[in-house]
């Protein structure tokens, strides 16, 4: 018998309310070689209900013992399938209906061990993150696709200089067979802490030798009042999270270096250090927590958790690791959690954001929001080639620095910025700095000019900073409303050189939250944004 090309997979435990509406959208796979598998802990007769009613000659329903772990569920459910490509679902998220035969596009001409997407995010009328119930929210950047290294995705997440789910998790992802069987026959199983996606994503990375990213949305991530993560990070109800805790994750273990916590950022990175231990315990990639900190903070007014909880642990997290607290920008408590929907809002002839009260369109279950969804995205168009990412700068040498989005400077960025944009990337703390290694004495350069812009807020008119260069003031940065670009010229000397390396750091005098000031919903503190450096 021939096996199947894709496996969908919907783990679940006796959640038949939203599970019914999930498979519905597993079944409208417009891709036939595709199976799928709901795979149970337990054996409730709601959930073999939904199943028979609406489940196809493509569903397989497996019952497993009660009582076990949402990650021993995950491991069964990934050993079950027998699709060549596997992909995992929550029972309560969503997935378009194109998401197989894009993949198989992709996949059949450029072939790859993962291929990666940034799911839409749907908020069910009873999501415990009242603010936005029954939301679908989403961003569809220009089309085509994109090769990544698995090595610096990994990087670049321990450094928390993108988030962990930028990593090619097998939840939203499609990941092969021969990789996971890889992963099981090095570990002995394919998942190793108590956030089976977390952990996925770790192995993925660090074992998967390619990755290819889509740009364009193939699933929704699903926010429900069933939400495992939703009750452990979105809801200050502890009789909620003790139950998710005692049905997922049979207690939680911290490392030493983070307190025990419920925010969402810092869960996370225990999780990671969990996966380090068990990967990589003595070598790179290491969490750095500076911006750790950062991204905690980022989060605190984010409506997903207790404000003096949070800032309490984040604070004991930088005293656990010696960190300043006064390098950073504290957001104050903000009551305005969800401002209102937007609609559909073009930013280019195939690239949007999306932001719809479901309320108002007559979609209430995440079926129906995956049918919105995909009536909205343009039709898909296979590429033609593949662009491989860009030789990252490891080392200062002759040459340009790109900091945007698809440039090459993204891992000389240590503490103190934003993920990069498609411009380049903000600074959001009171100091952000930039970190080289230097080559061999004789290609080592001798100038750099850096160019960038300031934020700058029309009421104060203009924004001020500095450079300093290994230590010492090198330069000053200002900016006004009408001219937010800046230029600094830097000059290297031999007294640069002896610590074989080169810090730049980037210091804002008052970086600027635009929400406080009217300026929108960016809650950051903006300050210095970096777009290249041209060193000679």
């Amino acid at each position: 018998m021939q096996l199947p090309e894709f496996s969908v997979i919907i783990p679940t435990r006796r959640r038949p309310d939203t599970l019914r509406y999930a498979l519905q959208t597993a079944v409208a796979q417009d891709y036939p070689d595709t199976e799928i598998i709901v795979h149970e802990v337990g054996a409730d007769p709601l959930t073999a209900q939904v199943v028979a009613e609406i489940g196809d000659h493509r569903t397989r329903h497996v019952q497993t013992d009660d009582g076990i772990s949402m990650s021993e569920n995950w491991e069964r459910a990934v050993s079950s399938a027998t699709g060549r490509y596997l992909t995992m679902m929550g029972d309560d998220d969503g997935i378009l209906p194109t998401a197989c035969s894009v993949a198989a596009q992709v996949l059949e001409r450029f072939p790859s061990e993962m291929l990666t997407w940034h799911p839409a995010a749907y908020f069910w009328p009873s999501s415990l993150v009242v603010g936005r119930q029954n939301r679908l929210q989403a961003y569809l950047p220009a089309s085509g696709c994109e090769r990544q290294d698995p090595r610096i995705l990994l990087e670049r997440a321990y450094r928390f200089q993108a988030n962990h789910y930028s990593m090619p998790m097998i939840l939203h992802s499609v990941v092969s067979r021969e990789l996971i069987d890889r992963v099981k026959r090095s570990l002995g199983s394919y998942f190793h802490s108590t956030a089976p996606d977390i952990a996925s994503a770790v192995v993925d990375a660090f074992y998967g030798s390619s990755c290819i990213l889509v740009h364009r949305i193939m699933s929704m991530h699903g926010l429900s009042h069933n939400s495992t993560g939703s009750r452990l990070h979105f809801t200050r109800d502890a009789s909620l999270r003790l139950e998710a805790e005692k049905a997922a994750f049979d207690g939680l273990n911290f490392h030493p270096s983070l307190p025990n916590t419920r925010n969402s950022i810092l869960f996370a990175a225990n999780e990671m250090l969990i996966m380090k231990q068990r990967l990589f315990p003595d070598t790179d990639p290491t969490i750095n927590y500076v911006n750790l900190i950062q991204r905690s903070l980022d989060s605190l007014n984010a409506g997903l958790d207790d404000y003096e909880t949070g800032l309490a642990d984040i604070r004991r997290t930088a005293s656990l690791n010696g960190v300043d607290m006064e390098r950073f920008m504290i957001p104050p408590p903000s009551t305005d959690t969800a401002p209102p929907a937007t609609g559909v809002k073009a930013l280019g002839p195939d690239s949007m954001v999306i932001d719809i009260d479901c309320s108002r369109v007559g979609v209430c279950n995440v079926a129906e929001a995956a049918r919105l969804l995909s009536g909205l995205l343009p039709p898909f168009v296979a590429p033609v080639e593949l662009p491989g990412p860009s030789e990252p700068v490891r080392t200062l040498s002759r040459g340009d620095v790109d900091f945007s989005s698809l440039g090459n400077g993204a891992l000389a960025l240590r503490s103190g910025w934003d993920e990069p944009e498609s411009w380049g990337v903000w600074s959001v703390a009171r100091r952000a700095d930039v970190v080289f290694d230097l080559g061999p004495r004789g290609d080592r350069p001798r100038s750099i000019r850096i160019e960038g812009r300031m934020f700058v807020h029309p009421k104060f008119a203009r924004a001020t900073g500095s450079v300093a260069l290994n230590g010492r003031r090198a330069g000053l940065i200002e900016a006004n409303w009408e001219q937010p670009q800046v230029v600094v010229e830097l000059e290297l000397t031999r007294a640069d050189f002896r610590n074989g390396r080169v810090v730049i750091e980037f210091r804002n005098d008052e970086p600027i939250n635009a929400a406080a000031h009217g300026l929108g919903v960016d809650r950051r503190y903006l300050g210095f944004g970096l777009e290249r450096m041209l060193v000679r």
